[in-house]
């Protein structure tokens, strides 16, 4: 009992020496400066803990930036990555630095939105039309689109804006699509030649409107007889006048083959396929993009309506092959 007395009282000593001790080391220090201490201390052994827990250079990089701490670059084999990290890249204005950890699409679309500015979203990875897209809905001003067609597609499709197919390629197509969609003719100045008869639904109407548009044409004589290919007739329609594609392009595109019949009578001399009538090459296609064999029977040759039955039903083989790939 008496020797467990002596070892408290010998505990006892040595506790008021160190507590002596560290009274006469600190006295000059104010409380805030020993509370750092204790903090730093707290600092380095979660770094410490931290730096243990990273297995990539990506980690180490990022808790540099976190901790906003270069002493952590020297754990950093990459030579690129240790050199963003020694220059503090993650203090820098931009992308770059959240691009080099993976993070650069969260930044640019935070940047677009904040900045209300489109051009970031063309540095995204994935996603830009989206974020131009939002960008244009909250400027009401397509273009935000920055003349991204599916951008443009979408402003149109929800907005009815004739601004937006101004800012498209194919502006004549889309003023098409558009004066069609809601029923405003004035839209077809800025269309193609045959915006207006797609607006009209009756076929016998439709034919009526083109004999009118057709007679606004000085009639010319037709310069090209003869093709060489199945790509002059069915691809490029070499040599046809702008009245002779504004008949073709109204039959296409109401797919009324009574159309074609307002066409010159000429014919072509085709190697692979034999002779074939612009106004039955019309017919043909006609009935090829409807799908309809029914059409070919407006065809009175028979040798050119077997053609269009053959293409119609798919036997796209042998001599036929070349004109099947133009058609479709």
């Amino acid at each position: 009992m008496i020797e467990l007395k002596k070892y408290v009282w010998i505990i006892a000593i040595c506790v008021l020496i160190v507590a002596g001790f560290l009274i006469f080391m600190f006295s000059d220090s104010s409380v805030e400066d020993i509370v750092d201490t204790v903090k730093e201390s707290s600092i380095v052994s979660s770094v410490d803990d931290e730096l243990e827990a990273c297995q990539d250079d990506i980690c180490f990089l990022k808790l540099a930036a976190l901790r906003d701490d270069t002493r952590v670059c020297s754990w950093i084999s990459n030579g690129f990555l240790r050199d963003s990290c020694v220059n503090s890249d993650w203090k820098e204005d931009g992308c770059m630095f959240e691009g080099l950890i993976g993070e650069g699409d969260e930044c640019w679309l935070s940047r677009a939105k904040e900045q209300n500015n489109p051009q970031f979203c063309e540095s995204l990875r994935s996603g830009v039309v989206d974020c131009l897209y939002d960008l244009a809905v909250k400027n009401s001003d397509p273009s935000f689109c920055r003349g991204y067609g599916a951008c443009l597609d979408q402003f149109v499709d929800e907005f009815k804006d004739p601004e937006a197919c101004r800012l498209q390629a194919d502006s004549d197509g889309c003023f098409d699509d558009l004066a069609s969609e809601i029923g405003d003719a004035s839209l077809c100045s800025e269309g193609t030649f045959y915006c207006e008869i797609k607006m009209i639904d009756d076929s016998d109407e439709q034919l009526e409107y083109a004999k009118k548009v057709d007679a606004q044409y000085e009639k010319t004589e037709f310069s090209v007889t003869k093709a060489n290919s199945p790509d002059d007739l069915f691809s490029g329609y070499v040599g046809l006048d702008d009245r002779s594609m504004m008949i073709l392009g109204g039959a296409l595109e109401t797919s009324n083959a009574e159309i074609c019949f307002l066409l010159d009578d000429v014919v072509y001399s085709i190697p692979e396929v034999g002779t074939v009538s612009i106004q039955n090459a019309c017919v043909t296609k006609v009935a090829f993009e409807s799908g309809s064999a029914s059409v070919c029977s407006k065809i009175k040759l028979e040798s050119e309506r077997v053609i269009c039955d053959d293409l119609v039903n798919n036997d796209c083989e042998g001599k036929y092959k070349a004109v099947c790939a133009l058609l479709s």
